[in-house]
């Protein structure tokens, strides 16, 4: 707590505010004038508490003891500004803030709430009470609505604002017309308030309703979001919009219908195809058709065979050849129907095939990489530098960020006022980097510097304390990849030992694992081996060895990029060699942008192969950084850099679409290296397959179709070794399709080799038995290849490659304790006029009958919330006097279960903070002081709730997360699980094929799943001994069997199986029914396969 602040308490305690009202906040004293100003200087800044660390956490500390509420509004009156006011507004009731910011005058009230963080009832009524003008924000039209809202339904105010004065039914009334025109007119989102105010302002007569309409056509035609679209044009109906309205205004809707947006082509279609004009249906037609929704072009057509035939039919021959490129048949049969019935002549529909682009290019020679420009260097080149991270407003470390870096230091080496006045305009941001300038150009200590640990910031902090000290940045690069030669190193501590010139710890560890040890010779080794320069920690003591000798036992012993294995993250693989052991800990959980910046020289290891990381990838910037680089992709980063492209993200896709294609010309895309079945870290299954079909067909269409080719083909070849055609299988025979000509054509001109034309997936798919379109359109590609052997099924089963990575050695399982509650499942029994019908519709009921309560029971229903099991090792439970009683889940009746080490039981308790006797979370969260999970485990009926969950529809995210955070804790086994599932297989609600549903994506899983797969299976022989019927849901299990039998068969050879459980009971029993079910093709096949 600063002095200042500590005197500005004094006096307001002195002056003892009491019993503060809305009357009587204007009476409180405000002390002499000397006092308001000693008070004023303490509190116009500066905060009234921090986190300070105690132990291994950190504690909120309170600075002001006093009454924070009437101490922020004493600090408004007293005369703090508009900025600081708004930060402690949050500390009291706008009640009390009302009369006091209205005492400040019209301009400061007016400032108070054009400001985004204004509180919402307060900024509403002081824009009423003063007449002030609306703020055009999209912050105070939303918190108006809200509050408009609650006044206009007689909501209870309790839920929505912190003050319980209701909203002023005429304060909104008032100008309420103005507000609607502004929240339109700034493009206001169609949210449920919004459209529920201004439904019910035309209801109550202060909207007129044709004005109203006026103003919903105005925020289609300027409407940004589809959803605000859809919900506009919906409004409009509910306003009793009529047929002939909508055709009077063609014209304007017609952009609106060429968004190609399903929802609003759907409502106006039927509408306007019928009843407009000759002469604009070509447009509306054009318009609807755009849409990329198959059924919606076929509504489009379908309406068009209901109305008259046009006058100017001629005009729709480009259109109709277009659908009749369709690949969808019943769109081209569509298509023609209404060739024939609008009489259009066969001569003018004509195939719209594209010509040939010859898009298999030959692939570029691979690039010479570029060193690092750091020239020209001067104050205006570091000023502009600055504004370019500034526009940047995140951190990232790329050549700009180390060339900055590079030209401060310099310049503040030489001139550190000209270095200061340079970045005069630098202001705390998100960005780092700048943040430690920010603090250097004022002379001031940078905060929480002794917990900056990380090697990258760790670097930029040590750095920017010593601008003006160092010469040059050891750890700047000398080639555009980031990385540094050995003989720059040599030079730069050469200099340093000339100016006898301490290195930095953190500046010299980043040098070394940039360092390229191939550009090492003997003259560089000598010039070493004289160099004798001191380096300093960050806590300002030296290491016991010195620099030139650290690098020395670098180039013996460098890092050695390591490989990531399926489901591993860098950390988890990466080993430091010895010859870095003097340095701190300062690599480890950096994330993948960090590690590429720090080991410039890796290849897959330092670009993740997650499908959204290039949304969050820096906006985009790091890309260019990404293929900078001496040598091409290898397999796992050559398919992630072509697969980010399905980020999606405006800030990332101009920038990513440069950085492939950059790659291709550079030579470091080479066509058939990249790897399918790498493009996801967690799963050898791809997903997302139609969206990565689109983003390489784009690619392939920019003359790259040799890189995606043979893509596409792996893709068909993971779809066909899937338990069942994966989603996206046909977009991806619709790719093959459309580049097959281009393909042929490179072959047939000797661009490409023959062997680009087996196509081993797509043959494989048209082998396959089945009526699916993507079957069907394979056959048909078939027939346009060469013919080649017929493709063996190759039924020996050589032990797979990566049997290790899979069948990995199962963790030490922990003891669950036995807690004899008995555990039935079921569909949880809800009142279908609850809010919460929908929702638990997707979950199962859990029902646990405790052996130390009697007389109740209790639920368990899990649907969107699962911290307590992730975090508190205990479950939130509903009581019932049966499993047939209602579940009607609310804060007053659930209780919490866990087990009691003391007592060895599951008990029961009534609030969630037993330890505490409180209602808040088990761990203070708020506090930064995490839960001790020592004495705090699950017992066997919390474990078998945890896999049950794994079977249900909602939210199967968590419900994942949890259980494999459980299997690498140990507390889930393959003998856990053959329990769980015995028990299930009694319930037939659980279904076991949406149970194994995670082991489809997790193969590392399968030894925990197998005794499901075996269980299910002996089960089902069972039945068909018995004479019953074989259930659906087998059927996946022996797709999952299938899939991994390669696994299953070499498991059983190690003796990894028990002696039991290699006989797959029951599954010749399934082989040999009579019964007609595909399952016992499959059994028999399984049989056939694990023989």
């Amino acid at each position: 707590m600063n002095a200042n602040l500590a005197k500005a308490e004094a006096i307001f305690t002195f002056l003892n505010w009491n019993n503060v009202t809305a009357d009587n906040i204007l009476q409180q004293p405000l002390g002499s004038k000397e006092q308001q100003k000693i008070a004023l200087l303490g509190l116009k800044n500066g905060k009234w508490g921090d986190y300070v660390k105690v132990g291994n956490a950190f504690q909120w500390q309170d600075y002001v003891k006093c009454n924070k509420a009437y101490l922020a509004l004493y600090a408004i009156r007293i005369g703090v500004s508009v900025s600081r006011a708004l930060k402690l507004a949050h500390y009291t009731y706008s009640s009390l803030l009302l009369p006091v910011i209205i005492e400040r005058g019209e301009n400061y009230a007016q400032n108070f709430v054009q400001q985004a963080s204004a509180p919402t009832d307060l900024a509403v009524q002081l824009v009423d009470r003063l007449n002030l003008v609306i703020p055009k924000n999209q912050n105070y039209i939303g918190g108006w609505t809200l509050y408009a809202a609650v006044a206009m339904r007689g909501d209870d105010v309790v839920k929505h604002f912190y003050d319980k004065i209701p909203p002023n039914i005429a304060q909104c009334q008032r100008r309420f017309v103005e507000h609607i025109h502004i929240a339109i007119a700034i493009n206001t989102p169609a949210t449920r308030s919004f459209i529920e105010v201004f439904c019910l302002g035309v209801t109550l007569g202060w909207l007129d309703r044709e004005q109203a309409k006026e103003l919903l056509f105005l925020a289609l035609d300027i409407a940004i979001r589809p959803i605000d679209r859809k919900v506009w044009l919906d409004t409009l109906y509910d306003l009793g919009i009529t047929d002939a309205e909508l055709c009077q205004r063609v014209p304007a809707l017609i952009p609106l219908l060429a968004m190609g947006e399903s929802a609003i082509i759907n409502r106006l279609a039927p509408v306007l195809i019928p009843f407009v004009d000759d002469e604009l249906l070509i447009e509306v037609m054009t318009a609807c058709l755009s849409s990329k929704i198959k059924s919606v072009k076929k509504l489009v057509l379908k309406i068009a065979l209901n109305r008259k035939v046009p006058q100017n039919t001629d005009l729709f021959m480009p259109l109709l050849n277009l659908l009749l490129d369709q690949t969808d048949e019943s769109i081209v049969a569509l298509t023609s129907k209404l060739i024939t019935q609008w009489h259009i002549d066969d001569h003018t529909v004509q195939s719209n095939s594209s010509e040939l682009q010859q898009l298999w290019q030959p692939t570029p020679s691979l690039w010479q990489l570029p060193p690092f420009e750091l020239e020209p260097i001067s104050p205006d080149v570091l000023t502009e530098l600055a504004s370019e991270l500034v526009k940047r407003n995140i951190s990232g470390h790329d050549s700009v960020t180390e060339r900055f870096l590079a030209v401060a230091n310099i310049i503040a080496y030489h001139d550190p006022q000209a270095a200061k006045a340079s970045l005069a305009g630098i202001k705390l941001r998100v960005d780092q980097l700048l943040g430690f300038l920010f603090y250097w150009r004022k002379g001031e200590e940078i905060p929480y510097h002794k917990y900056l640990s990380d090697l990258l910031t760790a670097r930029d902090y040590i750095v920017c304390k010593n601008l003006g000290k160092i010469p040059c940045l050891l750890s700047t690069p000398s080639m555009s990849d980031l990385s540094i030669t050995v003989d720059d190193l040599s030079q730069r501590l050469a200099i340093y030992q000339q100016l006898k010139i301490d290195a930095l710890e953190a500046d010299l560890f980043l040098a070394l694992t940039r360092l390229d040890v191939s550009t090492q010779t003997s003259s560089t080794i000598e010039k070493l081996k004289k160099l004798n320069v001191a380096v300093v920690l960050q806590s300002g003591q030296k290491m016991p060895i010195d620099a030139a000798s650290l690098v020395l036992q670098y180039l013996d012993d460098p890092v050695i990029e390591p490989k990531l294995a399926l489901n591993t993250y860098i950390e988890d693989v990466l080993s430091l060699p010895q010859s870095l052991n003097y340095f701190p800990k300062r690599i480890g959980n950096n994330g993948f942008t960090k590690i590429l910046a720090i080991f410039p020289l890796w290849n897959d290891s330092a670009i993740p192969s997650d499908i959204d990381w290039a949304t969050y990838y820096h906006q985009g910037f790091e890309f260019q950084q990404i293929v900078n680089r001496r040598s091409p992709f290898d397999s796992r980063s050559a398919m992630a850099l072509l697969a980010m492209q399905r980020a999606n993200s405006p800030y990332v896709a101009s920038n990513m679409a440069q950085a492939v294609n950059d790659a291709w010309q550079r030579g470091l895309l080479i066509p058939g290296v990249a790897d399918i079945l790498l493009l996801e870290r967690f799963s050898q299954v791809p997903c997302r397959i139609a969206s990565l079909v689109s983003v390489l067909t784009d690619i392939a269409k920019q003359g790259i179709l040799s890189v995606v080719w043979p893509i596409l083909d792996q893709l068909i070849i993971a779809s066909c070794k899937a338990p069942r055609l994966l989603s996206g299988t046909l977009e991806t025979v619709d790719a093959i399709a459309e580049f097959l000509p281009e393909v042929q054509y490179a072959v047939d001109q000797g661009i490409a080799d023959a062997n680009q034309l087996q196509l081993l997936g797509i043959r494989m798919l048209a082998s396959k038995e089945g009526s699916a379109n993507a079957i069907k359109k394979a056959k048909a590609i078939v027939e346009k290849l060469p013919k080649i052997a017929p493709l063996k099924q190759d039924v020996s089963m050589r032990a797979p490659d990566d049997f290790e990575q899979v069948w990995s050695k199962p963790q030490k399982a922990k003891v669950v304790p036995e807690d004899n509650v008995s555990i039935t499942i079921s569909k949880p029994v809800i009142d279908q006029s609850s809010r919460f019908s929908k929702a638990l519709a997707k979950s199962l009921m859990f029902t646990l009958k405790l052996p130390n309560v009697s007389n109740q029971v209790f639920h368990i229903v899990k649907n969107d919330w699962y911290y307590d099991l992730e975090y508190e090792f205990q479950c939130e439970a509903y009581p019932a006097l049966s499993k047939d009683q209602q579940v009607i889940p609310n804060f007053r009746s659930r209780v919490w279960l866990h087990w009691c080490i003391n007592k060895q039981l599951l008990v029961v308790e009534k609030t969630r903070n037993w330890q505490e006797n409180n209602d808040g979370p088990l761990s203070s969260i708020d506090n930064f002081i995490f839960l001790n999970t020592d004495n705090l485990i699950f017992s066997k009926s919390l474990v078998t709730v945890i896999i049950g969950l794994l079977a249900q529809d909602s939210d199967t995210y968590k419900a994942n997360f949890i259980f494999e955070k459980n299997v690498k804790k140990g507390i889930i086994d393959a003998d856990t699980m053959r329990k769980a599932i015995i028990l299930f297989l009694d319930y037939p609600d659980l279904s076991p094929a949406k149970l194994i549903r995670l082991l489809e994506k997790k193969p590392s899983l399968l030894p925990i799943f197998c005794p499901v797969l075996i269980e299910c299976i002996k089960f089902v022989g069972n039945l068909v001994k018995q004479g019953e019927k074989i259930p659906a849901w087998i059927n996946r299990i022996l797709d999952m069997s299938l899939t991994y039998a390669p696994y299953l068969k070499e498991a059983t050879r190690r003796s990894y199986l028990t002696e039991p459980d290699s006989q797959w009971q029951g599954l010749a029993d399934i082989a040999q029914a009579k019964a007609k079910s595909v399952a016992v093709n499959k059994a028999k096949q399984l049989l056939e396969l694990l023989k």
